[in-house]
């Protein structure tokens, strides 16, 4: 069964199906649907970005946008989905042959049209939430939905340009002092007409932990990650990372309390056997930190 297909499916069977009466309920004075979107767009302008030659001009600007529409509801204590829909791309990149009065359905323009057509919009998230199951400490999330871990290095949304998702599974438990993450995630789906078998996946496994360290809102965050490309016709390709992140992380007034300083420093390592490749194997390291003061801290906001 094509596990990213059938959640997301899932999930929007349920959305559609619950939404009447979530509405009726909203009517009613019970805030448990809300609709909400998001146009951005920015000023881009790139110099001596393709040959790194200052003798040749190769500056240029654009403006790209990002364009959101999305659906939440609250259907029960523990029950809530929620839809997103995304378009993205760059004002000024509409230049259809239509509005020049051409014909899409001619020979001479159709494949112009279609490309300078081609949509950029998709369903961005779409997943169901099922929080403290059994009234325990544990939650499941099924669809499509973005995953951001520690500073970001390694799991990230991307949200400086259009996003990242991924589609999947994640169990989460969340304790007083210690949370933790587990899930897989298909991202990369071979979409061909390949017999059965023969199709070449890409997946994203892991475990994510969190342990709250002092009073000042320290923690450790150790985590292990399995990429899996699946190509049976070659050779599979695994790579692991092993890592770990230690900072404290304001997020409201709050947690700055006394104490005006946040960092993180993070260090991981990647091993693994290249696909196609006898001896092959993966290697790497990374480090990253910083460390930053807020002034005026008594009336931060972030």
């Amino acid at each position: 069964m094509k596990l990213a297909m059938w959640v997301v499916g899932a999930v929007s069977a349920v959305a559609l199906s619950v939404a009447p009466a979530v509405a009726e309920m909203h009517e009613e004075g019970d805030k448990k649907f809300s609709l909400h979107g998001e146009l951005r767009t920015r000023w881009d302008y790139t110099e001596n970005y393709s040959d790194q030659d200052d003798d040749t001009d190769d500056s240029g600007s654009f403006f790209p946008y990002r364009a959101r529409l999305a659906a939440a509801g609250q259907f029960s204590d523990n029950v809530s989905a929620y839809i997103e829909v995304q378009s993205f791309g760059t004002f000024g990149d509409r230049n259809s042959p239509l509005r020049f009065g051409a014909d899409p359905t001619s020979p001479s323009s159709s494949s112009e049209w279609a490309t300078r057509n081609e949509a950029n919009t998709d369903m961005y998230q779409a997943y169901l939430d099922l929080k403290e199951i059994g009234e325990s400490t544990w939650s499941l999330r099924m669809g499509r939905a973005e995953h951001t871990f520690a500073n970001e290095l390694l799991l990230g949304d991307a949200d400086f340009y259009n996003g990242q998702s991924f589609d999947g599974i994640r169990g989460m438990m969340r304790g007083e002092k210690l949370d933790l993450d587990l899930f897989y995630y298909m991202v990369q789906e071979d979409d061909t007409l390949a017999p059965e078998g023969t199709e070449e996946d890409q997946t994203l496994a892991g475990v994510t932990l969190e342990f709250g360290i002092g009073e000042n809102g320290q923690s450790i965050r150790p985590y292990l990650l399995q990429r899996h490309t699946e190509v049976p016709t070659f050779a599979n390709d695994t790579l692991y990372t092993l890592g770990a992140q230690w900072g404290r992380m304001i997020a409201s007034d709050d947690e700055i309390g006394d104490n005006p300083f946040d960092w993180s420093l993070e260090a991981a390592i990647q091993s693994g056997d290249v696909g196609g490749t006898p001896d092959g194997s993966h290697g790497g390291s990374v480090i990253e930190g910083w460390f930053g003061y807020n002034w005026g801290h008594d009336d931060v906001r972030h």
